[in-house]
């Protein structure tokens, strides 16, 4: 499918298709999960009242600090490192992962505001903080991306193996379910709005490496070209004297 738009469309083009129809997508399943969210607030409230009469200072300052993983400010300077990064590691097509990055970043921002609003359900009494949850969307989907785009290989590379690829897929999950936890734990969110964060990140991240498959890969280290001597000779008699 890719291929056949990328020849239609342009690589460009064909990122933009199908970023924005996943992006309608994400839209379609979220939105009615946020109705389910407004329905589960007495589940929500028996949560949040749990949590209000179950805390500790150590705790409460631990989670703290976790909390930040998904704060804004900081998941914009990651975007901006891992641009800086990537792009030298690309080379000559070092515009991808800003292109890419800066797709993620705007895009669980603005589509984070169209079902805050289109939902409606309200914030807990100590926060701020309505569905879906956009600290645990942004940690799934723009650190998600950043991954993503360290294992694409360049040309003439092996892929990294599977251990490295599943042992930083296993740390993004665990960052996420600390992240959820900690919003909930410090009354931030209702636990509908996080559990509505992880699927919106989730759904996100799907669309945007959807969309990246017609992206050009890094280019990588050009192959050095043998030495004529070390050159295969398949179907030539050795000289004789």
């Amino acid at each position: 499918m890719h291929l056949e738009l990328r020849r239609q469309l342009g690589a460009m083009g064909a990122y933009l298709f199908v970023l924005l129809a996943g992006l309608a997508a994400v839209v379609a399943v979220c939105w009615p999960l946020g109705r389910l969210a407004r329905r589960s607030l007495p589940l929500d409230e028996s949560v949040f009242r749990y949590f209000s009469t179950h805390q500790s200072p150590t705790m409460t300052s631990a989670m703290g600090v976790l909390t930040q993983m998904g704060n804004r400010w900081l998941v914009k300077d990651v975007v901006v490192v891992a641009m800086v990064i990537l792009g030298m590691l690309w080379r000559r097509h070092w515009w991808v992962p800003a292109v890419v990055l800066t797709t993620s970043y705007a895009a669980e921002k603005s589509l984070q505001d169209i079902l805050g609003k289109v939902v409606d359900r309200g914030h807990p009494p100590t926060g701020l903080g309505t569905y879906p949850s956009g600290g645990c969307a942004r940690l799934i989907a723009v650190y998600g991306v950043v991954w993503l785009l360290v294992l694409l290989p360049s040309r003439g590379h092996p892929r990294p193996r599977r251990r490295i690829v599943g042992a930083g897929w296993m740390v993004l999950g665990v960052a996420a379910a600390m992240e959820g936890f900690s919003r909930i734990y410090l009354l931030k969110h209702w636990s509908s709005d996080v559990v509505g964060g992880w699927v919106f990140g989730v759904l996100l991240l799907g669309v945007i490496a959807a969309a990246t498959a017609a992206l050009p890969r890094p280019t990588g280290a050009a192959q050095p070209a043998l030495p004529p001597q070390d050159q295969p000779t398949t179907g030539r008699r050795p000289p004789r004297d």
